[in-house]
């Protein structure tokens, strides 16, 4: 049997608050819903991925980091500039967030299953030396100890950057 819609919204939010995602509602001129029309064109959205606020989100989490580099020199190389390095961002912020509450790495993994929380597309070097984009079909041990490991976090979201060609 299908779910109500009630309960489809009960579970997006019990999803995100687990996820340590907090709502905020916001209300905006015409002139900020015009500039955040742009930032996101500018990332590599698309008209129809405004529709959805967790996009909308994306792209706030893109314009607080850029104040924040601006007015405390945040290191540049680990700002998402691209709709993949954000989401990115986001899969390790949540993961971050349930290991500050405790979680080991199997519960963090079995906290993105049982989600449906997409894998992250994540840049490969290629034999012949040419970077391709690959996204893994499911999430994993290595997939979720990835985004712990500041070193390889940070070169990824250079490389989605560079890639998506968002410098």
């Amino acid at each position: 049997m299908a779910k109500s819609p009630k309960e489809r919204q009960r579970e997006v939010a019990l999803r995100r608050k687990e996820s340590g995602l907090v709502q905020k509602k916001c209300y905006f001129t015409e002139f900020t819903k015009d500039g955040l029309d742009h930032v996101s064109q500018l990332l590599g959205y698309s008209e129809k991925d405004l529709n959805r606020d967790e996009n909308i989100s994306f792209i706030l989490d893109y314009c607080v980091s850029v104040t924040l580099n601006f007015l405390e020199n945040y290191d540049n190389e680990i700002l998402p500039k691209t709709k993949e390095a954000q989401y990115l961002f986001k899969m390790k912020q949540i993961a971050t967030f349930r290991q500050d509450q405790g979680d080991s790495t199997q519960d963090i993994l079995e906290h993105l299953v049982r989600w449906k929380y997409k894998t992250p597309t994540i840049i490969r070097k290629k034999k012949d030396g040419s970077y391709v984009p690959r996204q893994r079909t499911h999430w994993s041990i290595d997939g979720v100890e990835f985004l712990f490991n500041d070193k390889k976090y940070a070169r990824q979201v250079q490389l989605l950057n560079q890639y998506f060609h968002v410098e």
